[in-house]
């Protein structure tokens, strides 16, 4: 059993408010997709545009995963997008259902992406301790 089937079957046997987890937030980092810019490495055998709805194709995918997940678990998605502007938020935005958030999160560093959008979801939970990235107190 890897590491994931035991977590999901220990959270089925204790329940998840056994661990005190009111809700969760997950943020999963992604780029808004653009020909030339995002999934330049199937670039060939696929063109830029192919590539670049490839990119959209996954991200609707992991959300609607997650959002189903947010059915059976308090589970609140986040994309942390990049690059930073209008144009990356409307892509979102048109891309994806209006239950996910956005945490814009674009660094030079990928690690300080990771830390930013980290210190975004804690920042969050610190305004409504209920509603992301448990332990929350219910």
């Amino acid at each position: 059993m890897n590491s994931a089937k035991a977590w999901v079957s220990a959270g089925k046997s204790f329940g998840i408010k056994s661990f005190g987890i009111a809700s969760c937030g997950i943020a999963v980092m992604a780029k808004a997709s653009a020909p030339g810019r995002t999934k330049t490495r199937l670039v060939p055998p696929l063109t830029s545009q192919e590539a670049a709805a490839f990119n959209t194709a996954f991200l609707q995918d992991i959300s609607a995963n997650m959002l189903a997940a947010g059915k059976v678990w308090h589970i609140q998605p986040y994309m942390a997008y990049g690059p930073p502007g209008p144009d990356s938020v409307a892509f979102f935005r048109d891309a994806l259902p209006g239950e996910v958030g956005l945490l814009e999160a674009w660094w030079p560093d990928f690690g300080d992406c990771l830390y930013g959008a980290i210190d975004q979801l804690l920042a969050r939970k610190r305004r409504d301790p209920r509603s992301i990235l448990g332990p929350a107190r219910a």
